[in-house]
């Protein structure tokens, strides 16, 4: 029998097909996350062998790219269905699982008995629990944050001399392209509007200061509008030889590039899309 979680984890799936996230997985390439952010060694030694994959030496930079493709996978599998259902999974470690494949964590996975917190539905079952208006985003963060999220940063910076507000800055743009990608997904005007407002209102209720490590932003050229986020910080990809091996010096929202031509490249984009409809 399909439980509600699965359902609506097969939503997000089938809106944006790269977020599939299993549930109960199977398999030796299946990491806990709790020994992941309980063991600083550990996650070191994880880190250290992605590290030539990601065509780096330097720990601080591997540990970065590392964090942010993490932030990513757990963003996916909590912010996704969050947005699309009302229904957030518990992101505490002992029901989280990862994988690790193309030198980054490329999948993640949820385990049951796993508690769902938000909107009941006919067919809810007794995991599924309500809140009154704004506690769900108290408890979501308490899950996401307090209880993952501020570990893993921690456990990193435990064997890794990398800067804490960097890999904040990683984690909130991981949300944000998570959200970015479900909100690109939508056709329907009206579902676009409300996950940039859910994006919004997530971004400032977050921990950690995460509305100020980057900046979100619409962009009109004709007809064709795009939804943007501009970092505050850097990932450091650009040290690495991934970047080189693909000719381009930053990431298209890096903080270390003049803002003036992030948006000069921006509106040329827009501009081409026009010009191709």
């Amino acid at each position: 029998m399909t439980t509600l979680l699965e359902r609506d984890l097969a939503q997000l799936a089938g809106l944006v097909s790269y977020m599939a996230v299993p549930v109960n997985p199977s398999g030796n390439d299946w990491i806990p996350a709790e020994m992941l952010v309980g063991d600083p060694s550990a996650l070191r030694s994880l880190i250290d062998t992605t590290a030539p994959g990601r065509g780096t030496d330097d720990p601080a930079v591997a540990a970065s790219l590392f964090v942010q493709s993490y932030a990513f996978r757990l963003a996916s599998a909590t912010l996704g269905p969050w947005v699309l259902t009302g229904r957030v999974p518990n992101a505490s470690p002992d029901r989280v699982v990862i994988r690790v494949g193309r030198n980054r964590p490329a999948g993640i996975g949820l385990l049951t008995p796993i508690e769902v917190a938000g909107v009941k539905t006919e067919d809810s079952d007794d995991s599924v629990t309500t809140f009154a208006d704004g506690a769900l985003r108290h408890w979501a963060n308490a899950s996401l944050f307090d209880a993952h999220l501020d570990h893993l940063i921690d456990a990193v910076r435990e064997t890794v001399k990398v800067g804490e507000r960097l890999l904040w800055g990683n984690v909130a743009s991981s949300c944000v392209t998570v959200l970015r990608a479900i909100e690109g997904a939508h056709t329907n005007r009206d579902e676009k509007l409300r996950v940039r407002n859910f994006t919004e209102g997530f971004l400032a209720d977050a921990p950690h200061e995460l509305a100020t490590l980057g900046d979100l932003f619409t962009l009109n050229v004709g007809s064709n509008e795009g939804w943007y986020h501009e970092r505050t910080t850097c990932c450091l990809w650009y040290k690495s030889g991934e970047a080189e091996r693909a000719a381009v010096q930053y990431c298209a929202d890096c903080s270390l590039t003049d803002a003036g031509e992030r948006r000069t490249s921006l509106r040329r984009e827009l501009e081409a899309m026009g010009a191709a409809l």
